[in-house]
């Protein structure tokens, strides 16, 4: 259950890392909070899984624009 979470935080962590020279700062504190929500989205999607009931969808669809948010920003790093 902690996979997710930690895998969310590490792979922003390093992109971060690596693009550091490229990414504004406050699009990298963008990206650190973005990614901290999307952590705690991932470990509510895999706790609530079974259930499938509407709040789930709805931490789905958050989820999945927040993904599409720092790819946006790590996208838009390598244009600079």
């Amino acid at each position: 259950m902690v996979g997710p979470t930690f895998g969310v935080m590490i792979a922003c962590a390093a992109l971060l890392i690596l693009r550091r020279d490229q990414i504004s700062p406050t699009r990298a504190c963008f990206v650190g909070l973005n990614a901290a929500y999307l952590a705690n989205a991932a470990i509510c999607l895999v706790l609530y899984a079974p259930m499938r009931n509407s709040g789930w969808f709805v931490i789905l669809g958050v989820a999945s624009f927040m993904t599409l948010e720092l790819v946006w920003i790590f996208v838009g790093s390598l244009r600079v």
